[in-house]
Protein backbone atom coordinates (compact mmCIF):
# COMPACT_ATOMS: atom_id res chain seq x y z
CA UNK A 1 0.00 0.00 0.00
CA UNK A 2 2.82 2.37 0.92
CA UNK A 3 4.56 1.56 -2.37
CA UNK A 4 1.38 2.34 -4.32
CA UNK A 5 0.89 5.67 -2.54
CA UNK A 6 4.57 6.52 -3.06
CA UNK A 7 4.29 5.73 -6.78
CA UNK A 8 1.21 7.93 -7.10
CA UNK A 9 2.97 10.80 -5.24
CA UNK A 10 6.10 10.53 -7.42
CA UNK A 11 3.95 10.47 -10.54
CA UNK A 12 2.03 13.58 -9.50
CA UNK A 13 5.25 15.31 -8.55
CA UNK A 14 6.78 14.53 -11.95
CA UNK A 15 3.70 15.91 -13.74
CA UNK A 16 3.81 19.03 -11.58
CA UNK A 17 7.52 19.58 -12.25
CA UNK A 18 7.08 19.14 -15.99
CA UNK A 19 4.14 21.53 -16.05
CA UNK A 20 5.88 24.16 -13.94
CA UNK A 21 9.19 23.51 -15.60
CA UNK A 22 7.74 24.11 -19.03
CA UNK A 23 6.37 27.45 -17.94
CA UNK A 24 9.53 28.41 -16.08
CA UNK A 25 11.77 27.43 -18.95
CA UNK A 26 9.75 29.57 -21.34
CA UNK A 27 10.08 32.55 -19.01
CA UNK A 28 13.74 31.85 -18.45
CA UNK A 29 14.45 31.67 -22.17
CA UNK A 30 12.57 34.89 -22.79
CA UNK A 31 14.44 36.54 -19.93
CA UNK A 32 17.75 35.37 -21.32
CA UNK A 33 16.89 36.72 -24.75
CA UNK A 34 16.06 40.06 -23.22
CA UNK A 35 18.98 40.33 -20.84
CA UNK A 36 21.89 38.73 -22.72
CA UNK A 37 24.12 41.47 -24.00
CA UNK A 38 25.64 41.29 -27.44
CA UNK A 39 28.92 42.91 -28.31
CA UNK A 40 28.42 46.55 -29.11
CA UNK A 41 26.28 47.48 -26.11
CA UNK A 42 26.86 49.67 -23.05
CA UNK A 43 27.14 48.31 -19.52
CA UNK A 44 26.97 50.43 -16.36
CA UNK A 45 28.54 49.05 -13.17
CA UNK A 46 28.26 50.84 -9.86
CA UNK A 47 27.00 50.96 -6.32
CA UNK A 48 23.73 52.50 -5.12
CA UNK A 49 24.49 55.63 -7.16
CA UNK A 50 23.35 53.62 -10.21
CA UNK A 51 20.23 52.16 -8.57
CA UNK A 52 17.79 54.30 -10.55
CA UNK A 53 19.56 53.89 -13.88
CA UNK A 54 17.96 50.60 -14.92
CA UNK A 55 14.63 52.35 -15.51
CA UNK A 56 16.22 54.35 -18.32
CA UNK A 57 19.14 52.21 -19.54
CA UNK A 58 17.47 48.81 -19.22
CA UNK A 59 17.88 46.32 -16.40
CA UNK A 60 20.12 44.12 -18.55
CA UNK A 61 22.58 47.01 -19.01
CA UNK A 62 23.08 47.89 -15.34
CA UNK A 63 24.88 46.13 -12.50
CA UNK A 64 24.09 48.15 -9.39
CA UNK A 65 24.90 46.79 -5.94
CA UNK A 66 24.20 48.90 -2.87
CA UNK A 67 27.21 49.02 -0.57
CA UNK A 68 29.59 47.49 -3.10
CA UNK A 69 33.26 48.38 -3.36
CA UNK A 70 35.86 48.22 -6.12
CA UNK A 71 37.36 45.13 -4.50
CA UNK A 72 33.96 43.41 -4.38
CA UNK A 73 33.42 44.05 -8.10
CA UNK A 74 36.78 42.45 -8.85
CA UNK A 75 35.97 39.40 -6.74
CA UNK A 76 32.26 38.95 -7.47
CA UNK A 77 31.24 40.68 -10.71
CA UNK A 78 34.13 40.18 -13.12
CA UNK A 79 32.64 37.12 -14.82
CA UNK A 80 29.25 38.79 -15.23
CA UNK A 81 30.86 41.84 -16.80
CA UNK A 82 32.93 39.76 -19.22
CA UNK A 83 29.99 37.49 -20.11
CA UNK A 84 27.92 40.49 -21.20
CA UNK A 85 30.67 41.54 -23.65
CA UNK A 86 29.92 45.28 -23.63
CA UNK A 87 31.63 47.57 -26.08
CA UNK A 88 31.55 50.36 -23.50
CA UNK A 89 31.87 49.82 -19.76
CA UNK A 90 30.97 52.72 -17.46
CA UNK A 91 32.20 52.48 -13.87
CA UNK A 92 30.87 54.57 -10.98
CA UNK A 93 32.47 53.08 -7.89
CA UNK A 94 34.31 54.09 -4.76
CA UNK A 95 31.84 55.90 -2.55
CA UNK A 96 31.75 53.04 -0.04
CA UNK A 97 35.51 52.50 -0.24
CA UNK A 98 36.01 55.87 1.43
CA UNK A 99 34.52 54.44 4.63
CA UNK A 100 37.18 51.73 4.94
CA UNK A 101 38.83 51.88 8.39
CA UNK A 102 42.34 52.18 6.95
CA UNK A 103 45.02 54.86 7.21
CA UNK A 104 44.64 56.01 3.60
CA UNK A 105 41.30 54.94 2.03
CA UNK A 106 41.99 57.00 -1.10
CA UNK A 107 45.22 55.11 -1.82
CA UNK A 108 43.56 51.77 -1.11
CA UNK A 109 40.75 52.59 -3.51
CA UNK A 110 43.13 53.76 -6.23
CA UNK A 111 45.15 50.56 -5.90
CA UNK A 112 41.97 48.48 -6.26
CA UNK A 113 40.73 50.59 -9.18
CA UNK A 114 44.05 50.11 -10.97
CA UNK A 115 43.80 46.37 -10.40
CA UNK A 116 40.23 46.34 -11.78
CA UNK A 117 41.17 48.30 -14.88
CA UNK A 118 44.21 46.12 -15.58
CA UNK A 119 42.21 42.91 -15.25
CA UNK A 120 39.52 44.23 -17.58
CA UNK A 121 42.10 45.32 -20.15
CA UNK A 122 43.81 41.95 -19.98
CA UNK A 123 40.65 39.86 -20.24
CA UNK A 124 38.69 42.08 -22.64
CA UNK A 125 41.15 44.29 -24.55
CA UNK A 126 38.43 45.34 -27.01
CA UNK A 127 36.30 46.83 -24.23
CA UNK A 128 36.30 50.62 -23.86
CA UNK A 129 36.49 51.55 -20.19
CA UNK A 130 35.01 54.80 -18.87
CA UNK A 131 35.58 55.84 -15.25
CA UNK A 132 33.01 58.28 -13.90
CA UNK A 133 33.89 60.78 -11.20
CA UNK A 134 32.17 60.52 -7.86
CA UNK A 135 29.61 63.20 -6.98
CA UNK A 136 31.03 65.69 -4.50
CA UNK A 137 27.69 65.97 -2.73
CA UNK A 138 26.06 68.90 -0.99
CA UNK A 139 27.43 70.70 2.08
CA UNK A 140 24.81 68.94 4.19
CA UNK A 141 25.97 65.55 2.91
CA UNK A 142 29.55 66.41 3.90
CA UNK A 143 28.41 67.31 7.41
CA UNK A 144 26.66 63.97 7.76
CA UNK A 145 29.49 61.97 6.14
CA UNK A 146 32.95 63.46 6.88
CA UNK A 147 34.63 60.79 4.72
CA UNK A 148 33.16 62.48 1.64
CA UNK A 149 35.68 65.29 2.07
CA UNK A 150 38.12 62.98 0.27
CA UNK A 151 36.01 62.88 -2.90
CA UNK A 152 37.70 65.84 -4.70
CA UNK A 153 41.14 64.35 -4.01
CA UNK A 154 39.98 60.94 -5.14
CA UNK A 155 38.51 62.31 -8.35
CA UNK A 156 41.75 64.09 -9.17
CA UNK A 157 43.73 60.89 -8.58
CA UNK A 158 41.23 58.87 -10.62
CA UNK A 159 41.68 61.24 -13.53
CA UNK A 160 45.45 60.80 -13.30
CA UNK A 161 45.00 57.03 -13.16
CA UNK A 162 42.81 56.97 -16.27
CA UNK A 163 45.43 58.94 -18.20
CA UNK A 164 48.11 56.52 -17.08
CA UNK A 165 45.99 53.49 -18.06
CA UNK A 166 44.73 55.11 -21.27
CA UNK A 167 41.04 54.82 -20.42
CA UNK A 168 38.43 57.56 -20.47
CA UNK A 169 37.59 59.74 -17.47
CA UNK A 170 34.10 61.23 -17.33
CA UNK A 171 33.87 64.27 -15.07
CA UNK A 172 30.35 64.66 -13.72
CA UNK A 173 31.14 67.68 -11.54
CA UNK A 174 30.24 70.38 -14.13
CA UNK A 175 26.82 68.79 -14.62
CA UNK A 176 26.13 68.54 -10.89
CA UNK A 177 27.37 72.06 -10.20
CA UNK A 178 25.07 73.37 -12.91
CA UNK A 179 22.11 71.33 -11.68
CA UNK A 180 22.48 70.70 -7.92
CA UNK A 181 18.76 69.98 -7.80
CA UNK A 182 19.60 66.57 -9.29
CA UNK A 183 20.85 65.44 -5.88
CA UNK A 184 18.40 63.45 -3.78
CA UNK A 185 17.41 64.09 -0.20
CA UNK A 186 20.69 62.78 1.24
CA UNK A 187 22.73 65.14 -0.93
CA UNK A 188 24.91 62.46 -2.52
CA UNK A 189 22.61 60.07 -4.41
CA UNK A 190 20.66 61.18 -7.45
CA UNK A 191 17.06 61.88 -8.26
CA UNK A 192 15.72 59.82 -11.13
CA UNK A 193 15.79 62.92 -13.36
CA UNK A 194 19.58 62.68 -13.32
CA UNK A 195 19.80 59.44 -15.27
CA UNK A 196 18.39 60.50 -18.67
CA UNK A 197 20.77 63.45 -18.55
CA UNK A 198 23.65 61.13 -17.72
CA UNK A 199 22.82 58.83 -20.63
CA UNK A 200 22.67 61.80 -22.97
CA UNK A 201 26.08 62.89 -21.71
CA UNK A 202 27.50 59.44 -22.40
CA UNK A 203 26.48 59.77 -26.06
CA UNK A 204 28.53 62.93 -26.51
Amino acid sequence: MKKILLSIFVGLLAISVVACGGKTNTQSTTGTEKTTQEKGTDLFVGDSLFEGLAEFAGKENVISIAGTTVQFVIEQNMKEILDKKPENLYLLLGLNDLSFPVKDPVKKELDEYEKLINQLKEKAPQMKIHVLSLPSGTSEALKQNPQYKNIPTLNKKLEELTKKENVQYVDLSPLLKEKPELYGDDGIHFKKEFYPILLEKMKQ
